[in-house]
Order: C-alpha cells, then structure tokens, then sequence
C-alpha cells in the first residue's frame, strides 16, 4: 500500500467513520486537491471515491482517486492532538509537506 497510517491515526480515522452520517464504519477518503497554501492540500472525509484503497490498518482502508493514488507513494498519516484540538498531519519522502502539515508539494524526481 501506498501510505502507512499510524495506529493514532487509524484510531481517529476509526472513529470518525463510525460518527459520520455519510460514511461506511471503517472506510475513509484521502483527498488530494489544489490550493490551500502550497499547490496541493489533503483532506480527510468520510466520502468520496471508494474504490482505490491506498492503505489497511487496523480494520480501517483507506481510499483515494485513481488518478491520485500513483503519487501518493511513501507517505506517513499521523494524528496529534493538543490544547486546540486535533488534526491529521503528513510525511514523506517524495512530498515536501508546509508548516500547516496538510498543504504540500510534490518533490521533483531525481
């Protein structure tokens, strides 16, 4: 699979599955869109497309666009929480993520 998803993060993802009205228990959407502060943003919903899976953890699978799932290639999904809340952040070797931790850019191939 293409992104590795943390047990924090499958635990939050989990969770928010199961609360959403529009979603399937154990099955989230990982978009990638234009815009926010670098070229590209993530988002994370209980709908949208869901048959590319990117990613199984802990009874959670992950989905993305076909078009996306290509790039999306050795990427971390975290979950931290603090005083204000909490907030899904990203890594990898093959995107260079921005402060925000959603908004990113594809690194050039080398």
């Amino acid at each position: 699979m293409n992104v590795y998803i943390t047990p924090t993060a499958a635990s939050e993802l989990m969770r928010l599955s199961l609360v959403s009205q529009d979603g399937i228990a154990g099955k989230m959407f990982l978009g990638v869109t234009k815009g926010g502060c670098a070229s590209w943003s993530f988002s994370v919903s209980a709908s949208g497309n869901l048959e590319t899976p990117i990613s199984r953890s802990n009874g959670l699978t992950l989905f993305t666009e076909k078009a996306q799932a290509n790039n999306l290639k050795n990427i971390t999904m975290d979950y931290i929480e603090n005083l204000a809340g909490g907030s899904f952040v990203f890594s990898g070797k093959e995107i260079h993520v921005k402060p925000c931790g959603n908004c990113f850019e594809f690194k050039p191939n080398q």
